[in-house]
């Protein structure tokens, strides 16, 4: 099971930028940073955090790393034997492990801080979803459903006064719908739609 996708596709970012594109720090200094749990160097987690482009917001800079992860890591999952005679599934989801695995993981290169939680499921990172559900959606169908035979989930949190009503239930349909035909997970191949 693969969790801490958008953790691990804005920590790349951050690298690509401060480090070779924008050469703000070097690798060691930036190492050392993050060692420090970020105390050495405030305002460059904060203009990470801001800055640079982040997955679920259907930018192709950072969605485009997070496709490229997701194609290695179910082609090194898929298929392979396990030790009961069957063969292992790719999945994508986090469950509250995000919570136990931040808990043992070092600062990273996004603004997080040590032991704060991994990013969830294939959601954006916390408060990192900044253009909306359509965007965050167009990012998660960039990757290849058909992948991940065990299933992602792809969270989806909207205010209750987008879904009220009538009117609203429509949008909301209208929203999954879409989703569905252009290749996301459906729910008979998986499990099941949770509205709260």
């Amino acid at each position: 099971v693969g969790a801490g996708l958008a953790t691990l596709v804005d920590s790349l970012i951050a690298v690509k930028k401060v480090v070779f594109e924008e050469k703000i720090k070097t690798f060691n200094e930036f190492k050392s940073i993050l060692q420090s749990n970020w105390q050495e160097d405030e305002k460059l987690r904060l203009i990470i955090k801001k800055k640079y482009p982040k997955f679920g917001n259907n930018k192709n800079e950072a969605d485009y790393i997070a496709v490229d992860i997701y194609n290695r890591f179910s082609k090194l999952i898929n298929g392979r034997k396990n030790g009961r005679g069957g063969v292992f599934r790719c999945g994508m989801f986090s469950v509250d492990w995000r919570f136990w695995m931040g808990e043992r993981t070092a600062a990273t290169p996004d603004g997080r801080f040590c032991c704060e939680p991994l990013s969830k499921n294939i959601a954006t990172s916390i408060g990192q979803d900044k253009n909306g559900v359509t965007a965050y959606l167009q990012s998660v169908l960039k990757l290849d459903a058909t992948k991940c035979p065990d299933g992602y989930v792809a969270d989806v949190v909207l205010h209750c006064s987008a879904v009220k009503g009538d009117e609203g239930m429509k949008a909301f349909n209208s929203l999954l719908t879409t989703f569905m035909k252009k290749g996301g997970l459906r729910p008979e191949e998986v499990g099941t739609i949770i509205v709260f």
